[in-house]
């Protein structure tokens, strides 16, 4: 299973100069403090842009004056994120391309000056200029770092099939949480700055991936694969489990038993430190060889160091980045028979369709990068447990324990990337210590489960706060 050809980085990444600006409900757009540019057509809106060099965040594509218009004209087209929802227009100019972005895509942002000032002093902090989305954003900074530190020597990413297992098979950065058991009265929060920054800036597997035996035994010239493996605890373990599964939820098992998964080779020698048995199922995809690109990471942290309000998109960029790379081979693209196609808008509007693409990633750096993410938790709980704290919960790039922390921590504002800090500290509840955490300010913790569902799962599970 190898990759013929070296696909990332596609292109450079240009510097995009543009002024911010706020497509209003109306049909009009506000540039600047008080400049309003008042637009009677579609035609007129898309002339303002051009005259002005300007990009958009509108509050709600579906309520704009021109949505109808920009989905019937044949020089936009409609970006959609993985739900099928809108989630920007692009528009085709004489020169260049112009996007009017859903506002709420920046973190849930609203469409006014404010977001247009902060997105402004993002793109006059990186030099890379303004970029409709925060993935694209932090692909741009992705792709300088690169060229400026390896010039054009092109990275191999997977063949097909195995960026298609790498994501069928990974369990994702997010932890359950510790079924421990048992009431606390005080619960401290320990928090991983920039873990999957991190994460990324450690070794990652470098060229072609190889087709090998198994992924628990090594051949000379491997340094590390992934695959499939059987692994038994014989008794229950003392430790958090060092090998998720994933059912309904991700679990690290902890209880006797004999369980299957997919798992790197670095979490086989964390298995086998705890005790547990592990065994290959099949076969695994290896490399050879590893790549050093720490220089994005250094850079995205120093740029977070120097910002104000605005220090949220860069994490934002960030983590969209990373995920740009764990990308299903699948887009919506525009549908011509519109009796196959999965969503249509308006009358005359467009019909678009899920087609398959092939999207110039590496995965096997996204599946490494969240991997040695989760081990850093993982190692870190276990460093508390040895030292006599109990953990309590267990998050994507935190620990609840129920006392101060025994580790290391550094004072918040001084730490770098990977680095602990406390983050906060509840004296006056008690909780059942099972899937969720209940602050006394009546805010929940639940790992494992999607931020959209976690109010509902309070709702109908967490027990009341102690008075």
């Amino acid at each position: 299973m190898k990759s013929g050809q070296a696909f990332w980085p596609a292109m450079p990444a240009k510097p995009r100069e543009r002024t911010m600006a706020v497509a209003l409900l109306n049909g009009n757009l506000r540039v600047g403090g008080e400049g309003l540019v008042e637009c009677a057509t579609w035609r007129e809106f898309t002339a303002a842009l051009e005259l002005h060099n300007l990009d958009c965040v509108v509050e709600d594509l579906a309520r704009w004056r021109w949505w109808p218009d920009a989905t019937d004209c044949p020089k936009a087209w409609v970006t959609h994120g993985r739900d099928g929802h809108p989630r920007a227009v692009t528009w085709q100019g004489r020169k260049r391309r112009f996007a009017i972005t859903l506002a709420t895509v920046w973190g849930g942002r609203h469409a006014d000056r404010s977001l247009c000032r902060d997105l402004e002093r993002v793109a006059e902090a990186t030099g890379i200029g303004q970029w409709p989305t925060p993935a694209r954003l932090g692909d741009a900074l992705q792709r300088r770092a690169w060229k400026d530190a390896h010039g054009w020597r092109w990275e191999s990413r997977p063949a097909r099939p195995a960026r298609a297992l790498l994501l069928e098979h990974g369990v994702g950065g997010r932890w359950e949480t510790a079924k421990v058991g048992g009431r606390f009265q005080h619960v401290w929060e320990i928090d991983q700055r920039d873990a999957y920054a991190a994460a990324w800036a450690l070794p990652k597997p470098s060229g072609p991936a190889i087709m090998v035996a198994g992924v628990c035994e090594l051949p000379e010239g491997i340094v590390t694969a992934y695959g499939p493996l059987e692994f038994t605890i014989r008794e229950e373990l003392g430790c958090l489990g060092p090998l998720p599964i994933r059912q309904e939820l991700l679990s690290w098992p902890t209880k006797p038993g004999t369980y299957s998964t997919w798992a790197w080779s670095e979490e086989v020698e964390d298995a086998r430190s705890c005790g547990v048995e592990v065994r290959s199922t099949g076969t695994a995809m290896g490399w050879g060889k590893w790549v050093e690109a720490p220089e994005w990471t250094r850079e995205i942290s120093s740029i977070r160091r120097q910002a104000g309000g605005w220090g949220s998109l860069v994490k934002l960029a960030t983590v969209a980045a990373i995920g740009r790379h764990g990308r299903a081979p699948s887009a919506w693209v525009e549908a011509r028979d519109r009796s196959q196609a999965g969503i249509a808008y308006g009358g005359a509007g467009k019909a678009y369709r899920k087609r398959s693409t092939d999207p110039s990633a590496c995965t096997h750096w996204y599946a490494y990068a969240i991997m040695q993410a989760r081990r850093r938790v993982w190692h870190r709980g276990g460093a508390e447990q040895q030292a006599g704290r109990r953990v309590w919960a267990v998050e994507t790039d935190s620990l609840i324990l129920d006392g101060p922390p025994l580790g290391p921590v550094v004072k918040r504002g001084d730490d770098l990337p990977g680095e602990w800090t406390v983050r906060r500290e509840d004296d006056e509840v008690e909780t059942a210590a099972n899937r969720w955490a209940l602050f006394s300010d009546g805010t929940g913790r639940t790992p494992g489960l999607p931020a959209a569902g976690r109010e509902a799962w309070l709702a109908a599970h967490a027990p009341p706060l102690v008075a």
